[in-house]
């Protein structure tokens, strides 16, 4: 049985891991709107640039080839974390890839340190390229190395967190030639004059839109991830919060007990003296 002392120095340990919780908590707001602003205008470019490329597919759709490989490769990126206290949404898109990786033959790209130590544990004779990332910001230097690789691929799919509200992410696949391939065509057609050739205007184009489209990839499962951390923190103080009361209880369970031994000394005393 704990003695109040005891009581009193567990609930202390308590409040002060409750207000490093809070603490942690703020910073993951702070992160996630930071990272939401990111998010927001990463929309605003890619939409810009998906517009002209639409209005030449519109013209040219015939001549204008999706791939920027056409060797019939596959690659599938995992975009996981560099840190830990990141709730479920992790877990959900290692999930996914697992089950994608183990029936489709394709080379293997991982973001992030827990997405490897993951991979190493799971697969460890499986080869596959490893790329470090930031879990709040997109390095460019990191995303130009990768897109220089994944370009080499004809078909390339992303597993990655997506924020959906603060209360819900989900573990999706990206295909990001397939999305390229879904920018609208059913608008009025614009006439260019293409220098030096249409092919190498519709080369940079893609390769500017399927930068963006990764880029845009990376922010919104940074988003996911903030979020998953909020509400696992938030879950984090509830527990605490639990434990906390049931410390009451037991402290009020020793002082009635304490009371009531009191009261029986008390009353077998009287009882001596009459």
């Amino acid at each position: 049985m704990l003695s109040k002392q005891k009581i009193k120095l567990e609930q202390d340990s308590l409040m002060d891991l409750a207000e490093m919780v809070e603490v942690y908590e703020e910073l993951a707001a702070l992160k996630m709107k930071e990272v939401r602003d990111g998010v927001v205008k990463g929309r605003v470019f890619l939409q810009g640039l998906s517009e002209v490329f639409s209005e030449v597919r519109a013209e040219k759709d015939k001549e204008v080839k999706l791939s920027m490989a056409h060797n019939g490769k596959m690659v599938v990126v995992l975009i996981s974390a560099n840190a830990g206290f990141f709730g479920e949404i992790v877990n959900k898109t290692l999930g996914e890839f697992r089950q994608f990786v183990e029936k489709n033959k394709a080379q293997v790209v991982v973001l992030g340190r827990v997405g490897r130590e993951w991979v190493d544990r799971v697969w460890p004779s499986n080869e596959y390229k490893y790329f470090e990332i930031i879990d709040d910001r997109v390095e460019e230097k990191m995303l130009k190395d990768l897109m220089e690789y994944l370009l080499r691929y004809e078909k390339v799919v992303v597993f990655h967190g997506k924020f959906l509200s603060l209360v819900e992410q989900e573990a999706v696949e990206t295909d990001l030639i397939g999305k390229l391939g879904e920018l609208k065509k059913d608008q009025p057609t614009v006439k260019y004059l293409y220098e030096p050739s249409l092919n190498e205007v519709v080369r940079v184009f893609k390769e500017e839109i399927l930068y963006s489209m990764f880029e845009q990839v990376l922010w919104e499962s940074h988003l996911a991830k903030f979020a998953s951390r909020i509400i696992h923190l938030d879950k984090a103080l509830d527990n605490i919060e639990q434990i906390d009361r049931r410390f009451d209880l037991l402290s009020k369970s020793l002082r009635s007990r304490e009371i009531n031994k009191k009261q029986l000394s008390r009353t077998a005393a009287l009882r001596r003296f009459s």
